[in-house]
């Protein structure tokens, strides 16, 4: 016959095979900000030499 538990006993079951529970992360405690300058921008320089050379396979 199966055994039958009351909630009561339930959570003293899983107190006992997994003790307490750590405090509660808050959102802002998950990650730390950090202010930073905004990137700077990159400059195209144009296709590479292996695209100027496919490129030119296709031209001609």
């Amino acid at each position: 016959m199966e055994e039958r538990f009351t909630d009561d006993e339930l959570a003293f079951l899983r107190h006992a095979r997994f003790g307490e529970l750590p405090n509660r992360v808050r959102p802002e405690e998950r990650v730390e900000l950090e202010e930073i300058e905004a990137p700077r921008t990159w400059i195209d320089v144009g296709p590479s030499r292996e695209q100027q050379q496919t490129l030119n396979a296709w031209a001609g």
